[in-house]
């Protein structure tokens, strides 16, 4: 089985902050969509990283997660 963690690493930079329950995810040009001046996150890039916070505060996998966007 892949390892999901470590391809994840490869789409976003989620890093931990001092606070162990709390991180940080520096939004980046190619996480984004939009025209100049105007960019969005990717929806599933906000999904994504969420998750990968919660697993890593809870050492814990995560077994379903849903969203809904609006537009």
């Amino acid at each position: 089985m892949p390892d999901i963690a470590a391809s994840a690493d490869h789409l976003f930079d989620l890093q931990p902050t001092h606070n162990p329950n709390r991180y940080f995810l520096p939004v980046e040009d190619k996480l984004s969509v939009g025209p100049p001046g105007n960019l969005f996150l990717f929806g599933g890039v906000g999904l994504a990283s969420s998750i990968r916070a919660i697993e890593e505060t809870t050492g814990r996998p995560t077994v379903w997660a849903a969203a809904q966007y609006l537009s």
